[in-house]
């Protein structure tokens, strides 16, 4: 699915299709890369968006982890598209970091009203992720 036929408004690069904006775009693969590298896991990028919320495709057999994972790959997503809105509709532009910035801080916050992390501040989610899984953060 198309959504501009022309160019990505984030990459000015390829056609703006959901799978490129949401993965293959610089940008999109630049936060992957970042969560990845984060929760030091080893992940092969897809090549539809159709995987990233296939749930079948990401039991990590561990309650945490797939809560970890749907909050954080929809807030990639959900930047993303905020990002793309405000560089077409505003004109304003934010680098990787400043997004990535903000994708852990909406992580954190939907983090923090779930079940399984109600035990740890919005500090600890915004900062910790890989002890909280590992379960050695008290």
């Amino acid at each position: 699915m198309s959504i501009s036929s022309h160019w990505c408004v984030i990459c000015r690069r390829s056609g703006e299709e959901l799978d490129h904006l949401f993965l293959h775009c610089t940008m999109a693969w630049q936060l992957w890369a970042s969560l990845t590298r984060e929760l030091q896991w080893i992940w092969v990028m897809p090549k539809t968006c159709e995987v990233i919320f296939d749930d079948a495709s990401w039991d990590f057999r561990n309650s945490r982890r797939n809560v970890l994972w749907k909050s954080c790959s929809q807030s990639i997503v959900w930047g993303i598209w905020q990002e793309r809105n405000a560089r077409l509709f505003k004109g304003t532009f934010m680098n990787h970091e400043e997004l990535w910035d903000g994708i852990r801080l909406n992580t954190a916050k939907w983090l923090s009203i779930n079940k399984e992390f109600k035990q740890w501040g919005l500090n600890d989610l915004l900062n910790n992720w890989q002890p909280i899984l590992e379960g050695t953060l008290r």
